[in-house]
Protein backbone atom coordinates (compact mmCIF):
# COMPACT_ATOMS: atom_id res chain seq x y z
CA UNK A 1 0.00 0.00 0.00
CA UNK A 2 1.11 3.57 -0.73
CA UNK A 3 -0.80 4.91 2.26
CA UNK A 4 2.18 5.07 4.67
CA UNK A 5 4.23 6.83 1.99
CA UNK A 6 1.46 9.38 1.40
CA UNK A 7 1.20 9.99 5.13
CA UNK A 8 4.95 10.58 5.32
CA UNK A 9 4.84 13.07 2.42
CA UNK A 10 1.97 14.91 4.10
CA UNK A 11 3.80 14.92 7.42
CA UNK A 12 6.98 16.12 5.71
CA UNK A 13 5.22 19.04 4.03
CA UNK A 14 3.68 20.10 7.33
CA UNK A 15 6.96 19.64 9.22
CA UNK A 16 8.90 21.84 6.82
CA UNK A 17 6.57 24.71 7.67
CA UNK A 18 7.40 24.27 11.33
CA UNK A 19 10.54 25.37 13.09
CA UNK A 20 12.66 22.23 12.91
CA UNK A 21 16.15 21.80 14.30
CA UNK A 22 19.00 20.87 11.99
CA UNK A 23 18.97 17.33 13.36
CA UNK A 24 15.25 17.00 12.77
CA UNK A 25 15.62 18.22 9.19
CA UNK A 26 18.38 15.70 8.53
CA UNK A 27 16.26 12.84 9.87
CA UNK A 28 13.32 14.03 7.81
CA UNK A 29 15.44 13.94 4.66
CA UNK A 30 16.56 10.40 5.49
CA UNK A 31 12.94 9.33 5.99
CA UNK A 32 11.98 10.84 2.65
CA UNK A 33 14.76 8.90 0.94
CA UNK A 34 13.52 5.70 2.53
CA UNK A 35 9.96 6.43 1.44
CA UNK A 36 11.02 6.29 -2.22
CA UNK A 37 13.27 3.24 -1.60
CA UNK A 38 16.48 5.22 -2.13
CA UNK A 39 18.46 3.05 0.27
CA UNK A 40 21.84 4.40 -0.75
CA UNK A 41 20.68 7.98 -0.39
CA UNK A 42 19.18 7.23 3.02
CA UNK A 43 22.44 5.60 4.09
CA UNK A 44 24.39 8.72 3.16
CA UNK A 45 21.88 10.89 5.03
CA UNK A 46 22.32 8.83 8.18
CA UNK A 47 26.10 8.95 7.77
CA UNK A 48 25.88 12.74 7.52
CA UNK A 49 23.90 12.78 10.75
CA UNK A 50 26.60 10.72 12.46
CA UNK A 51 29.29 13.12 11.27
CA UNK A 52 27.60 15.91 13.25
CA UNK A 53 25.86 13.88 15.95
CA UNK A 54 28.03 10.80 16.55
CA UNK A 55 25.97 9.58 19.51
CA UNK A 56 22.74 9.34 17.53
CA UNK A 57 22.12 5.62 18.04
CA UNK A 58 19.21 5.50 15.60
CA UNK A 59 21.30 7.03 12.82
CA UNK A 60 24.06 4.53 13.57
CA UNK A 61 21.69 1.59 13.35
CA UNK A 62 20.05 2.81 10.15
CA UNK A 63 23.30 3.70 8.39
CA UNK A 64 24.64 0.27 9.32
CA UNK A 65 21.47 -1.53 8.24
CA UNK A 66 21.40 0.32 4.92
CA UNK A 67 25.04 -0.67 4.33
CA UNK A 68 24.07 -4.28 4.97
CA UNK A 69 21.07 -4.04 2.67
CA UNK A 70 23.01 -2.44 -0.19
CA UNK A 71 26.14 -4.60 0.05
CA UNK A 72 28.54 -1.81 1.06
CA UNK A 73 30.65 -4.13 3.17
CA UNK A 74 33.42 -1.70 4.10
CA UNK A 75 30.82 0.61 5.65
CA UNK A 76 29.87 -2.14 8.11
CA UNK A 77 33.32 -1.51 9.55
CA UNK A 78 33.80 2.17 8.79
CA UNK A 79 30.47 3.47 10.06
CA UNK A 80 30.77 2.15 13.63
CA UNK A 81 34.51 2.88 13.56
CA UNK A 82 33.75 6.54 12.83
CA UNK A 83 31.90 6.95 16.14
CA UNK A 84 33.23 4.24 18.45
CA UNK A 85 35.67 6.58 20.24
CA UNK A 86 32.77 8.82 21.22
CA UNK A 87 31.34 6.01 23.34
CA UNK A 88 32.84 5.54 26.79
CA UNK A 89 32.40 2.59 29.19
CA UNK A 90 29.12 2.85 31.02
CA UNK A 91 27.43 4.91 28.31
CA UNK A 92 24.29 3.57 26.62
CA UNK A 93 25.11 1.56 23.49
CA UNK A 94 28.81 1.28 24.38
CA UNK A 95 28.78 -2.49 23.83
CA UNK A 96 26.34 -2.17 20.96
CA UNK A 97 28.69 -0.07 18.80
CA UNK A 98 31.56 -2.48 19.45
CA UNK A 99 29.33 -5.39 18.40
CA UNK A 100 28.56 -3.66 15.12
CA UNK A 101 32.26 -3.02 14.60
CA UNK A 102 33.03 -6.68 15.35
CA UNK A 103 30.95 -7.89 12.42
CA UNK A 104 32.24 -5.22 10.05
CA UNK A 105 35.86 -6.00 10.84
CA UNK A 106 35.25 -9.72 10.38
CA UNK A 107 33.76 -9.08 6.95
CA UNK A 108 36.83 -7.04 6.03
CA UNK A 109 39.21 -9.79 7.19
CA UNK A 110 40.40 -7.99 10.33
CA UNK A 111 39.88 -11.02 12.51
CA UNK A 112 41.96 -10.14 15.59
CA UNK A 113 40.43 -6.68 15.93
CA UNK A 114 36.98 -8.17 15.32
CA UNK A 115 37.43 -10.72 18.09
CA UNK A 116 38.62 -8.07 20.52
CA UNK A 117 35.60 -5.86 19.87
CA UNK A 118 33.26 -8.83 19.94
CA UNK A 119 34.26 -9.96 23.40
CA UNK A 120 34.22 -6.38 24.65
CA UNK A 121 30.62 -6.14 23.42
CA UNK A 122 29.62 -9.41 25.08
CA UNK A 123 31.26 -8.33 28.34
CA UNK A 124 28.89 -5.35 28.28
CA UNK A 125 25.79 -7.24 27.18
CA UNK A 126 26.02 -11.05 27.11
CA UNK A 127 22.66 -11.34 25.29
CA UNK A 128 23.90 -9.47 22.21
CA UNK A 129 22.96 -11.89 19.44
CA UNK A 130 24.43 -9.67 16.72
CA UNK A 131 27.84 -9.95 18.34
CA UNK A 132 27.54 -13.73 18.50
CA UNK A 133 26.74 -13.52 14.80
CA UNK A 134 29.78 -11.33 14.13
CA UNK A 135 32.11 -13.71 15.93
CA UNK A 136 30.55 -16.71 14.17
CA UNK A 137 31.42 -15.07 10.84
CA UNK A 138 34.89 -14.34 12.16
CA UNK A 139 35.60 -17.95 13.05
CA UNK A 140 34.01 -19.35 9.87
CA UNK A 141 35.88 -17.02 7.55
CA UNK A 142 39.21 -17.36 9.36
CA UNK A 143 39.07 -21.17 9.23
CA UNK A 144 38.53 -21.72 12.96
CA UNK A 145 35.53 -24.01 12.78
CA UNK A 146 36.24 -25.91 16.01
CA UNK A 147 36.69 -22.70 17.95
CA UNK A 148 33.53 -21.26 16.44
CA UNK A 149 31.52 -24.36 17.19
CA UNK A 150 32.60 -24.34 20.84
CA UNK A 151 31.93 -20.61 21.06
CA UNK A 152 28.32 -20.95 19.91
CA UNK A 153 27.83 -24.06 22.04
CA UNK A 154 29.06 -22.30 25.19
CA UNK A 155 27.03 -19.18 24.45
CA UNK A 156 23.82 -21.03 23.58
CA UNK A 157 22.03 -20.12 26.85
CA UNK A 158 22.51 -16.47 25.91
CA UNK A 159 21.89 -16.24 22.17
CA UNK A 160 18.90 -18.58 22.18
CA UNK A 161 17.04 -16.07 24.34
CA UNK A 162 16.90 -13.74 21.35
CA UNK A 163 14.32 -15.87 19.58
CA UNK A 164 13.93 -13.69 16.49
CA UNK A 165 17.59 -14.14 15.55
CA UNK A 166 18.42 -17.49 17.08
CA UNK A 167 17.28 -19.33 13.94
CA UNK A 168 20.12 -17.69 12.01
CA UNK A 169 22.65 -18.56 14.70
CA UNK A 170 21.47 -22.18 14.64
CA UNK A 171 22.20 -22.08 10.92
CA UNK A 172 25.74 -20.89 11.67
CA UNK A 173 26.04 -23.73 14.18
CA UNK A 174 25.15 -26.14 11.38
CA UNK A 175 27.77 -24.56 9.12
CA UNK A 176 30.43 -25.29 11.71
CA UNK A 177 29.32 -28.93 11.82
CA UNK A 178 29.69 -29.11 8.04
CA UNK A 179 33.14 -27.49 8.17
CA UNK A 180 34.18 -30.04 10.76
CA UNK A 181 32.86 -32.95 8.69
CA UNK A 182 30.17 -33.70 11.27
CA UNK A 183 27.47 -34.16 8.66
CA UNK A 184 25.13 -36.30 10.78
CA UNK A 185 25.13 -33.62 13.49
CA UNK A 186 24.33 -30.98 10.88
CA UNK A 187 21.38 -33.02 9.58
CA UNK A 188 20.08 -33.71 13.08
CA UNK A 189 20.28 -30.01 13.87
CA UNK A 190 18.28 -29.26 10.76
CA UNK A 191 15.64 -31.92 11.52
CA UNK A 192 15.24 -31.01 15.19
CA UNK A 193 15.69 -27.23 15.19
CA UNK A 194 16.27 -25.37 11.92
CA UNK A 195 13.71 -27.18 9.79
CA UNK A 196 10.80 -26.61 12.20
CA UNK A 197 11.69 -22.93 12.41
CA UNK A 198 11.70 -22.39 8.66
CA UNK A 199 9.83 -25.16 6.89
CA UNK A 200 7.49 -26.75 9.37
CA UNK A 201 9.80 -29.64 10.18
CA UNK A 202 10.43 -31.18 6.76
CA UNK A 203 13.30 -33.59 7.22
CA UNK A 204 16.27 -33.99 4.90
CA UNK A 205 16.11 -37.78 4.80
CA UNK A 206 17.06 -37.84 1.12
CA UNK A 207 20.40 -36.24 1.95
CA UNK A 208 20.96 -38.72 4.74
CA UNK A 209 20.29 -41.59 2.33
CA UNK A 210 22.79 -40.24 -0.17
CA UNK A 211 25.37 -39.72 2.55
Amino acid sequence: SDQPRKKLIDFSNKAKKAKLTNLEMMHLEAAERLSVEDLYGAMVCFENILAKYPLDAYALHMAYFMALMTGHTSRLRDTPASVVKEYKPGMPFYGHVHGKLCFGQAEMGEYEASEKNGFLALDCFPLDSWTYHGLAHNYEESGQALRGSKFLENGEPMWTRGVTFSNHLWWHTGLFFVQLGQFESALELYDDTIGPMFYGGKKLQFLRNEH
